[in-house]
């Protein structure tokens, strides 16, 4: 028996959501696919729930491509808390509530707040680089990851 689908269903998978956006006039290319599998791998991995986060991705590639696109379609289907922001959004956020905690690492301990928070953080725009490129981003970078959060960049990078 075969089931219909009313063409103005919710699409069941990321993947089907990805195609319907195609058929709406959403130009795809070979690396824009590529991503689209990895993306899909992840949400697997999410799902699957094994223990240990899987890792995170990270899209990169000239402005116009689609990844701020893909992201924010993603994003709608993480299980689970997942969280999109901007780096310096996050950033101030970051250092706000890093003064407000006592201890011998509250880096160590905002990322295990952070990470009950949310499961996945993506982030999308051409400054996500800057979370690796100091060193109490990078120990934060490593403390979110640490305490079970992959992360998904998706940065514009202009040719």
């Amino acid at each position: 028996m075969t089931l219909e689908v009313p063409a103005n269903a919710e699409p069941l998978t990321f993947a089907e959501a990805y195609r319907r956006k195609l058929a709406d006039g959403w130009e795809s290319d070979a690396a824009q696919q590529s991503a689209v599998s990895q993306l899909s791998q992840l949400l697997a991995a999410l799902r699957r729930d094994e223990g240990k986060p899987p890792s995170g991705l990270y899209l990169h590639g000239p402005v116009g491509r689609g990844k701020s696109q893909l992201l924010s379609l993603f994003m709608q289907y993480v299980p689970g808390a997942a969280r999109r922001t901007h780096m310096h959004a996050f950033m101030g956020e970051v250092h706000a509530r890093l003064h407000g905690l006592k201890g011998s690492d509250p880096i160590k301990l905002l990322s295990k707040e952070m990470a009950g928070e949310f499961r996945l953080l993506g982030f999308g725009d051409e400054d996500a680089w800057m979370l690796v490129d100091s060193g109490a981003d990078l120990q934060l970078t490593r403390s979110l990851i640490g305490a079970g959060c992959p992360l998904h960049l998706a940065l514009r990078i202009a040719v």
